[in-house]
């Protein structure tokens, strides 16, 4: 982590874990985690995080000044019931497959969903936050990203991303669908019992095991190092037995 920054989880429930940011990570955050969710999907392209992370580096260090003093809090769904897909479409292993993230595809989902960004509104709107929110853009902002300026009056709160009318169905349905960001953290793309079997041989190839997260069913509900080093020492130990090393 970066000097002077702290990432922290703040709360924890069934469905939902809370963190936040600040300091010189927190603005890195803020910079980025507040206006991705303001792109349309496509555009969400490693050139365009390149491009954008490039502008942050960028600014005078006044800019940096005040985007340090920012602060990030963030929602994460864990135990989602949704469920993509990954199709092989060619025998290439250098093409790239056909996946289908299918996020908010389940209803309970969604609701978890707008039950947390609820809670997060909340917290926004919170008394002990108000003396930390600007009334308008801030300048940094807005000379990352120009076209901030041309908000809607009365539409910035405090706060990015623009969250909408949570008590319309439909249009905080629609939101999740559209803006909510993954965290990038994939996995079950080679599921045990289905891509590789119980000692993680990739079914129909010899002399391949995975030992990664595309093995994982679920997620972890956190960032998924141990587990895989924890898989990976597993079934390494299990190897050198069976092979009597």
């Amino acid at each position: 982590e970066g000097e002077g920054s702290i990432d922290s989880t703040v709360a924890i429930t069934e469905k939902h874990i809370y963190y936040a940011w600040v300091g010189q990570k927190g603005g890195t955050h803020a910079a980025l985690w507040g206006l991705v969710p303001m792109l349309p999907p496509a555009a969400r392209a490693r050139e365009t995080m390149a491009a954008m992370t490039a502008a942050n580096l960028a600014l005078l260090e006044k800019d940096q000044e005040e985007l340090n003093r920012m602060l990030v809090l963030a929602l994460k769904l864990y135990r989602v019931k949704s469920r993509g897909s990954v199709t092989v479409t060619s025998t290439d292993a250098a093409a790239e497959p056909t996946v289908d993230f299918a996020y908010f595809t389940h209803p309970d989902d969604v609701s978890d969903g707008i039950e947390g960004v609820r809670i997060l509104k909340a917290v926004r709107d919170s008394r002990a936050l108000t003396p930390l929110k600007w009334e308008k853009v801030p300048g940094t902002l807005l000379r990352l990203v120009p076209d901030l300026a041309n908000l809607p009056p009365g539409a910035y709160r405090g706060a990015l991303p623009l969250i909408p009318d949570l008590d319309d169905e439909s249009a905080a349905t629609t939101w999740l669908k559209a803006d909510v960001c993954t965290s990038w953290h994939m996995h079950g793309t080679c599921r045990v019992g289905e891509v590789v079997d119980e000692e993680h041989r990739v079914k129909g190839v010899g002399g391949l095991r995975v030992m990664d997260a595309s093995v994982f069913r679920d997620s972890r509900g956190t960032n998924p190092m141990a587990t895989i080093m924890a898989v990976g020492r597993a079934f390494g130990l299990r190897m050198r037995k069976e092979r009597g090393t």
